[in-house]
């Protein structure tokens, strides 16, 4: 028996005792989640966000300068260093490759997957630990959007919030472990601030809240408010003590830069792709789950039915949690989906806790049989949608299909016009991380460019605007490829080469550029003499005279 407040009893049902069932089920549920999240984990190209947090990791490797973090020369301050740090550790040992950049994030969703397991069988049975792991396993957007197959984040902030219900809501009024348990809360808070600063703040509040909630609902004050309150100073020290330290080491920048990611994000946004309506976050999860959270109904009815018990008590929690995280991004103005992954684990333990009621309240073992086989059903239509999802999920984009082929060159050379590519938003972040990874590569910082005579065999220009580089004997440029758009703000890019190079599955789209060039018979390199001709674009065709680019 454990005590509520003053000294009211509430009880307890031990932990399940652990048994071969369940180590075996364990060790499916390990093979088939990694099966999933593993699969052609490094074959997609980084992209968005991804491309982002690499290039902060290889400018660290290369410059050894590891705090603060830099990109591009700069200082980067959009995310704390913990999660990046991380992946580049790996880089420096292992290289730089997609499926290292993944790995870590891949092994926290099979991480979370396996202790929403273990948690759902000690507390409520095998049953909803089976199903709440798969239910998770087969939600869509976690695996594949801004998920645990990706290089980002969410993956980790996930882990901790499931590493937090699964000791505070167990422990929170066992005065045995009590002290362990915010401690161990504290650490797992503090360190989802260190890879997102709002996600510290939001974890550690939301428990405060959550324990008025139950001091409210129980008339009495929780025996967890008060390591409650000493686990948010805690937590308060700690990231104070941290934002010292980034205020310092950026010289002033870094407190400015922490309000425009939180308080200008929540109150205004940070721009139209991330402003949805109020229903957003309702729509996003019932995308994930679908009708499985029918069963969130009888979880509530199964928490008034067994009031007073410890399954109850921990029950409540897991969904005030998952209400918390959900209802209050609700109130920002900046909605992603990833947003309200940590709410993931308590949501799929209370729609396992839903189907165990459902099966319970059935009147006889016939149709008990009945309802674990269309629950069976189901999980096996879950996971199979997401695992179509998950074979989709390899997306090679052309800038890096590009580099590949290109690197195979033994003497060749890759110029890079960075100001035609950037006008218009052609040189997204994906680009220049595979562009800037590629060997031999020179920037050009003037367009059009007078470049000098190239020390290769092969030489290649990556250009936004191919008809300020026109051919001429020292550079007869004729075009390898266009770079297909990836987003509908990413206009083309052209690779232009003084040879062939054969991309795999390329489109021949505007390969006849150049194709009727008109020159004077007399011109050569080093000529001032204009040129006249009719290119095509792919799109439409124009006439224009133009002053010859050469080598001075």
């Amino acid at each position: 028996m454990t005590t509520n407040g003053n000294a009211q009893p509430i009880s307890e049902a031990p932990a399940q005792p652990w048994t071969r069932l369940a180590t075996l089920a364990l060790v499916l549920i390990l093979v088939l989640s990694s099966g999933m999240v593993f699969y052609h984990l490094g074959d997609a190209s980084f992209l968005g966000d991804e491309a982002i947090y690499a290039l902060v990791s290889r400018e660290t490797v290369n410059t050894g300068v590891w705090f603060p973090l830099h990109v591009g020369g700069q200082l980067y301050l959009d995310k704390p260093p913990l999660k990046i740090s991380l992946v580049t550790a790996l880089f420096s040992v292992f290289g730089e490759s997609e499926f290292v950049a993944r790995f870590p994030d891949a092994v926290f969703g099979v991480a979370t997957i396996a202790l929403v397991f273990v948690f759902g069988f000690r507390r409520f049975g095998l049953g909803v630990g089976v199903v709440a792991a798969l239910v998770l396993l087969g939600a869509e957007n976690y695996l594949c959007l801004h998920g645990v197959r990706e290089s980002v984040q969410d993956s980790f902030l996930t882990l901790m919030s499931a590493v937090i219900c699964c000791v505070w809501f167990v422990n929170r009024n066992a005065s045995s472990s009590r002290a362990r348990s915010w401690i161990a809360v504290a650490v797992a808070i503090l360190a989802a601030g260190l890879v997102k600063n709002i996600f510290g703040l939001i974890f550690a509040i939301l428990l405060l809240v959550i324990e008025g909630v139950f001091w409210i609902i129980e008339r009495r004050r929780p025996a967890a408010f008060r390591p409650a309150v000493a686990m948010v100073v805690t937590v308060a020290a700690g990231m104070f003590a941290y934002v010292i330290l980034m205020q310092w080491a950026t010289d002033g920048l870094f407190i400015q830069r922490l309000h425009e990611d939180v308080v200008v994000r929540a109150m205004r946004g940070v721009d139209a792709g991330h402003l949805h309506g109020p229903t957003f976050y309702l729509e996003s999860v019932f995308s994930d789950f679908g009708l499985w959270l029918i069963f969130v109904l009888p979880a509530l009815v199964g928490v008034v039915r067994r009031a007073r018990s410890l399954e109850s008590q921990i029950t409540a929690g897991l969904i005030f949690w998952s209400i918390g995280i959900i209802g209050g991004f609700s109130f920002s103005a900046s909605k992603l989906p990833w947003y309200v992954y940590p709410a993931y684990p308590a949501l799929v333990l209370v729609i396992a806790f839903g189907t165990r009621e459902v099966v319970s309240i059935l009147a006889t073992r016939t149709h008990r049989a009945v309802a674990v086989m269309l629950i069976t059903v189901a999980v096996a239509f879950h996971l199979g949608g997401t695992w179509k999802a998950v074979e989709a999920d390899v997306q090679v984009i052309d800038s890096q299909r590009f580099v590949r082929e290109y690197s195979k060159l033994d003497d060749a050379m890759l110029i890079v016009d960075e100001p035609s590519l950037s006008e218009g938003g052609r040189f997204r972040e994906w680009n220049r991380f595979y562009l800037a990874g590629a060997p031999g590569v020179r920037w050009l910082s003037k367009s059009p460019a007078r470049i000098q005579p190239p020390l290769a065999e092969c030489v290649f220009l990556a250009t936004g605007d191919p008809l300020s580089h026109l051919p001429t004997k020292l550079y007869p440029w004729r075009v390898t490829m266009v770079m297909r758009s990836v987003d509908r703000f990413a206009p083309k890019i052209w690779i232009l080469g003084t040879c062939g190079l054969d991309v795999p599955d390329m489109v021949g789209a505007g390969k006849s550029i150049f194709a009727h060039l008109i020159r004077f018979e007399d011109f050569e390199a080093g000529d001032s003499a204009l040129l006249t001709g009719e290119f095509d674009t792919g799109d439409h065709s124009i006439e224009r005279v133009y002053d010859p680019i050469v080598a001075p």
